[in-house]
């Protein structure tokens, strides 16, 4: 069975965020903010329609995810200098 990629890069698929780095002697870097643009990657075979995946239903699903990122912060979660506490809220 033949493989296919298809890759959804679209101009609209971007958010602005802020972030940080946690360097390994201690120092922290300041919050400061980046223009970050997304993509998508799929493969597999194709579908009966001749598609690996419909372009039409992942659009909206990438939009949301940048969406939600826009103007956050982006943290270091696995960073053992990093302690993070989760609320429910």
């Amino acid at each position: 069975m033949s493989s296919f990629r298809i890759r959804v890069d679209q101009d609209y698929l971007k958010f602005s965020a802020a972030h940080f780095l946690l360097y390994s002697n201690g120092e922290c870097e300041r919050v400061h903010g980046h223009n970050y643009r997304a993509w998508v990657e799929l493969e597999g075979s194709l579908e009966a329609d001749d598609y690996v995946f419909d372009f039409i239903a992942i659009k909206p699903l990438m939009k949301k995810i940048c969406d939600r990122l826009d103007h956050r912060v982006l943290l270091p979660t696995e960073n053992a200098a990093l302690k993070i506490e989760e609320e429910d809220r």
